[in-house]
């Protein structure tokens, strides 16, 4: 590691000890202990930090003594002592790195490279790091299950609100969990399992600036409870879909998905407000002489519970012709439904489908506040190609009228004729 070439321009963090150069390892005869040092965390507030000191020790393999230039290209934050040793024949030099986290200079990872070189070409790198923590505190989850007990059974993820860094999910264990995480806005959600259900507790913006507790009490959910819209009706897909927008304005989400809504609960944890950007979707999905899906959202919070009692009188028919484009081919159709003014991610699923054919299945009515799009796929064996349709949506409704009119929508690459009509139920 002492003799691999380093990168000016990337940083230990990225680079580590930097390129190997087989051709140096070979022919240089100094070597330094240890390969690299890292130093203890030290955790904010600063005033009361310590400089700490580890020993880098220099070997000296050939038969005469050797004179090194020592050179820490760091921050200031980092510093070596002597600035030259004599290393003799055989032997070992010490130099001392310290690491001095006291108030003043940045906070974050600090770090660079402690190098050795001599007059004749030597040149032995140590890289050097030190986390000077950030204005941080602690984060403090306890999780409950719904008969009261603590538990371990959970699956819960922590992501920042304010800057782009990965989520930090935690698969279950201990009942309190407690994370030191830096100052700033979060969202955390967990699913926690009991005996009767999981539970998806959300809570939107837990701003950190203290050190807090989260108490993810299962106990709190509520249940969700929606009826299907014919005794026929069996449920293939419900999801619990929530969404916001991320540091960079992009569209993120998590949720639930599922085939019983009789053991799924939620709620939202934290004040009893909406939020800025925040979108949750109930969907459904039943199967039976006909197909029903629908959907509801949310807006500004995640639902504590939710119940709908669905019967077929006010859906709309939407009548869809298939063409068969691939002889001796499975086909498959899926739909989602969007809000209004946006998309929102969800789980599909298809339905099998026999082309050429004709397939009605209602809708809501009420999709005067969103759109909707289906999307077919034809699957003609393993070892052949399938299609898969650009998937035309569905405009949102302003009056009934938008029903009975639909365009025609030709997927002419993917060789994908369909009509689509939405008479209104009389």
């Amino acid at each position: 590691m002492g003799s691999a070439r380093l990168n000016p321009t990337i940083n230990v963090y990225r680079q580590g000890a930097g390129r190997v150069d087989a051709a140096r390892a070979t022919l240089q005869n100094v070597t330094a202990e240890p390969v690299g040092i890292g130093f203890p965390r030290q955790e904010w507030p600063h005033g009361d930090d310590k400089a700490v000191t580890r020993k880098l020790v220099y070997r000296n393999h050939s038969d005469t003594p050797l004179t090194l230039t020592l050179d820490l290209r760091a921050g200031a934050a980092l510093t070596v002592s002597p600035d030259t040793i004599v290393v003799p024949a055989g032997g070992t030099a010490e130099a001392a790195v310290t690491a001095d986290t006291s108030p003043g200079g940045p906070d974050g990872f600090l770090g660079g490279y402690v190098v050795a070189s001599s007059a004749d070409g030597v040149s032995v790198s140590t890289p050097v790091a030190v986390e000077k923590e950030v204005e941080s505190y602690n984060l403090t989850i306890r999780h409950t299950d719904r008969a009261g007990e603590p538990t371990g059974y959970f699956e819960a993820a922590i992501v920042r609100l304010d800057a782009e860094v990965p989520p930090i999910v935690l698969f279950g264990g201990e009942e309190m969990t407690t994370l030191r995480l830096p100052k700033g806005r979060w969202m955390f959600d967990t699913s926690v399992l009991s005996e009767d259900g999981v539970t998806l507790l959300v809570h939107p913006e837990l701003r950190l600036d203290a050190d807090q507790t989260v108490n993810a009490d299962a106990r709190l959910g509520r249940p969700l409870d929606i009826t299907a819209p014919s005794a026929d009706a069996k449920l293939e897909l419900g999801q619990v879909v929530y969404q916001w927008r991320g540091p960079d304005g992009t569209l993120k989400n998590r949720g639930w998905v599922g085939s019983r809504f009789d053991r799924m609960f939620t709620a939202q944890l934290g004040p009893d407000r909406d939020y800025e950007g925040l979108l949750t979707m109930v969907a459904a999905h039943w199967a039976g002489a006909d197909t029903y899906r629908m959907a509801w959202f949310e807006r500004g919070r995640v639902v504590t519970g939710f119940r709908r009692d669905t019967t077929r009188e006010p859906l709309a028919t939407i009548r869809t012709d298939y063409a068969r484009h691939l002889p001796d081919a499975n086909a498959s159709a899926a739909s989602r439904a969007w809000p209004r003014d946006g998309k929102i991610a969800a789980w599909l699923a298809r339905d099998p489908i026999v082309t050429p054919s004709e397939r009605n299945f209602p809708a809501p009515s009420s999709w005067p506040s969103a759109s909707g799009g289906e999307r077919l796929h034809v699957h003609p064996g393993r070892r052949r190609p399938g299609l898969t349709s650009s998937g035309p949506a569905h405009p949102p409704a302003t009056t009934p009228r938008d029903f009975a009119d639909p365009p025609e929508h030709l997927n002419t690459r993917q060789l994908i004729t369909r009509g689509h009509r939405f008479p209104l139920p009389r």
